[in-house]
């Protein structure tokens, strides 16, 4: 004779965790089975996700000022860090103290160093010209009722 071992179904607590398929977890009636909300509707983008600032009790200026860094960023690059920091911030200075003519005489280091003002000064100016437009866009979305 074989002893034939008889498997029990395992218990409940044994199961691995299994997502619920109830009324609101994807399952039951209604004819939204499996649609998530909101996939209807088309992607915002940054600016059209920062939301209008409210003020006094029920305030919303972490979800504003969050969304605002982001957007700012997105538009306006390195001058969106303004909101973020709380102070205009220009590049950091070109560090020329290495440079030593003797050690470059086919100016190539030289050459260099121009390029990396020239690029630094390029970005100061784009931030300056976008200055009024970045507070515009920030006064924008902000409502005192």
């Amino acid at each position: 004779m074989s002893t034939a071992t008889v498997q029990q179904a395992p218990t409940a607590q044994a199961l691995p965790h299994r997502p619920r398929k109830g009324r609101f977890h994807g399952g039951g009636r209604g004819g939204n089975r499996g649609k998530t909300r909101g996939h209807d509707q088309q992607a915002k983008t940054p600016e059209e996700a920062v939301p209008i600032r409210r003020y006094g009790p029920g305030n919303n200026w972490i979800i504003f000022k969050e969304t605002m860094i982001y957007a700012l960023g997105a538009k306006y690059g390195d001058l969106g860090r303004i909101v973020k920091d709380e102070a205009y911030n220009d590049p950091p200075p070109i560090d020329t103290s290495q440079y030593d003519r003797s050690k470059d005489p086919h100016g190539l280091q030289l050459d260099e160093l121009k390029e990396q003002v020239k690029d630094r000064q390029k970005l100061i100016s784009a931030m300056r010209n976008n200055r009024t437009s970045c507070y515009n866009f920030i006064i924008s979305t902000d409502r005192r009722d």
